[in-house]
């Protein structure tokens, strides 16, 4: 909801947004783990809903496979995740005209 100086709204937004990521990662050990390499595989979808200019919530699903090397190493994950996120810029004036 944006309002004006008097306090009479003026409009009311709504949107949604849907992300989905695909992620690949290979990793090469040396050291004592010396040949073993991990190629991890990730595929994220999230849904992100903007309250305002400084407040958003997203929820956030999952799944990541593991390939590995060595087998004790190997995993496959499912994850789902939430959060709400501010963004305040203190530089920038809040006054009627500062945009």
């Amino acid at each position: 909801m944006r309002a004006d100086e008097a306090l009479t709204v003026q409009r009311y937004s709504y949107g949604a947004r849907i992300d989905i990521e695909a992620r690949l990662r290979r990793s090469d050990y040396v050291g004592a783990e010396s040949g073993r390499h991990d190629t991890r595989l990730a595929i994220l979808a999230g849904l992100k809903y903007q309250f305002n200019e400084s407040v958003e919530a997203k929820i956030l699903a999952g799944y990541e496979n593991r390939a590995s090397t060595i087998a004790s190493r190997a995993s496959d994950k499912f994850v789902v995740g939430a959060s709400i996120d501010f963004d305040i810029d203190f530089m920038r004036p809040r006054w009627p005209g500062s945009r």
